[in-house]
């Protein structure tokens, strides 16, 4: 996350949340302000060790917030505050047990009014070469690929817009060219690179262009305008590539 605000130029603000009521020390001292306290310094700590410098030389904004809920204190925090995007990783830090998609990532995905950067454990920083985005040629798929372009106009990444069809479609070249000349007027397609690919195993298909291609970020949306079959399908489509991909996923919501 730090490689990354760094190489966009971005403000970076690293959140904990401490559940007060439940932490250890909270009960000798009953003191919620002295817990959230020493949560703070050993925050401040954590990205010091991590970073090795002093945690004042570093141009980022250690925050500890109190709450149970995990994913809503979140959502809150950042309800009227202007971030871009929000890194999460895809494991639990102190169990190291893979996060299930009932957990704080699969809620935050399914809400949260920004982008979630989910990160696998083994992944190490690269800078962001090439993007593939998975679309559906939708109203949406055009507003997050200008967010896109917004998030790493510094690096200029190659975004390629991927579509992946189940079933022969008969104007898939008509709704490419059309989805073409929306998103033209949207934003500059000169790094833009547009795939179309007819397979029934969509996942497998996915991962393999991924591979072929040396995507650096896979991005896709949480679609919720299909139909109830058709959405769990993209919701379990989105969970396995959370699940099995080396690379960072970039999630969006249809909410934004």
């Amino acid at each position: 996350a730090f490689e990354l605000s760094r190489m966009l130029k971005s403000e970076l603000t690293v959140l904990y949340v401490c559940d007060v009521e439940n932490d250890e020390d909270y009960h000798s001292s009953s003191n919620t302000e002295s817990v959230i306290n020493n949560h703070q310094q050993l925050l401040e700590e954590f990205c010091s060790l991590n970073l090795n410098d002093k945690f004042e030389n570093l141009d980022i904004t250690a925050t500890v917030i109190n709450g149970k809920n995990i994913a809503q204190k979140i959502l809150s925090f950042i309800k009227d505050l202007n971030f871009q995007f929000l890194v999460m990783g895809t494991r639990d830090s102190s169990t190291f047990k893979p996060m299930t998609f009932g957990s704080i990532t699969n809620k935050m995905i399914e809400s949260s009014p920004v982008p979630i950067l989910a990160i696998p454990p083994t992944c190490k920083f690269k800078e962001p070469k090439i993007i593939v985005y998975t679309s559906d040629f939708e109203e949406d798929d055009i507003y997050n690929l200008k967010e896109l372009v917004k998030i790493f106009d510094p690096q200029k990444s190659k975004i390629i817009v991927l579509h992946i069809y189940a079933y022969e479609e008969h104007m898939k070249h008509e709704r490419l060219i059309g989805f073409q000349t929306l998103l033209a007027e949207k934003v500059s397609l000169d790094n833009f690179y547009f795939e179309l690919i007819f397979s029934h195993n969509t996942f497998k298909s996915l991962q393999t262009f991924i591979n072929d291609s040396n995507a650096d970020i896979v991005a896709m949306m949480q679609r919720k305008n299909k139909s109830e079959f058709k959405n769990m399908i993209h919701k379990d489509l989105v969970k396995k590539m959370d699940n099995n991909t080396h690379i960072p996923l970039l999630s969006f919501n249809t909410v934004y």
